[in-house]
């Protein structure tokens, strides 16, 4: 009934992956052991039990009924409870009738999100959004901490403008004509024309007959296509020409005829 050798310990962690939970550490021996402060001990006296809610190296030490002892090395490195930080960024920022790229970038890797592209790093997802959306995405870290990220998608426009066109007049003028161009919506400038405060109208003034298509475009570049049609504007003075003629052979009166 001597016994002078320390009990054989073996140890196990209910997980070594990342985790946000917390983990189990289970003690084996070989032979009925003493109980241990902060730790269950089986009914068999063989088994040691304890819950770590933090990251922790430590030393323990365990005896046996004989009070040999023998020393294991407890190392949990694998909690993470802290939620990831993020930043979002949309690309292009301003009007677009294109698509938008939206990023999210956090501190540390991330899991997959479905319909999204993770980086090499695992650190960034990326997404293409066709139309506006606003939406929440949960994130979430290799160890299961998630965050809810809004985004909200609101600068496409893919939609061309609705255009107006109107005349100073359309009646026979010997002056210039203007034309005002009036949009639904914000436009941009075109050579030769002065666009209105708000951006929402152009006018020109015409001198001359035209005949002109004019491509109008919204601030996110989508386009309608107008057409300037004056044929009214006439400032030629009449070429006159005057005959005469008598009234009759027996009368001296002369008839004047003026053709233009």
């Amino acid at each position: 009934n001597i016994d002078k050798e320390g009990p054989e310990l073996s140890v196990e962690y209910s997980t070594e992956e990342l985790t946000n939970d917390d983990v189990t550490v289970t003690i084996r021996t070989n032979e009925e052991v003493q109980a241990l402060e902060d730790w269950d001990i089986s009914e068999d006296k063989m088994i040691l039990t304890k819950v770590y809610s933090e990251n922790t190296i430590e030393n323990v030490t365990i005896k046996d009924l004989a009070g040999n002892t023998s020393t294991l090395e407890i190392t949990v490195n694998n909690i993470v409870k802290e939620l990831p930080n993020y930043i979002v960024t949309y690309s292009p920022e301003g009007v677009t009738n294109g698509d938008v790229e939206v990023k999210i970038k956090a501190n540390k890797e991330l899991q997959e999100i479905e319909d999204w592209t993770i980086s090499e790093d695992k650190k960034e997802l990326t997404k293409i959004y066709s139309t506006n959306t606003t939406e929440d995405v949960e994130i979430k870290d290799i160890a299961g901490n998630s965050e809810i990220v809004k985004i909200n998608v609101t600068n496409i426009d893919k939609e061309n403008p609705v255009i107006e066109v109107t005349y100073i007049t359309k009646e026979i003028t010997n002056e210039d004509v203007i034309v005002t161009i009036v949009s639904d919506k914000e436009i941009q400038n075109i050579e030769g024309w002065e666009l209105s405060e708000d951006k929402k109208t152009l006018t020109k003034i015409y001198v001359e007959n035209t005949n002109e298509d004019v491509e109008v475009k919204d601030i996110a570049g989508n386009g309608s296509i107008v057409t300037i049609e004056i044929t009214n504007i006439d400032k030629k003075s009449p070429i006159v020409g005057v005959s005469y003629s008598k009234l009759n052979e027996e009368s001296n009166d002369i008839i004047a005829t003026i053709r233009t």
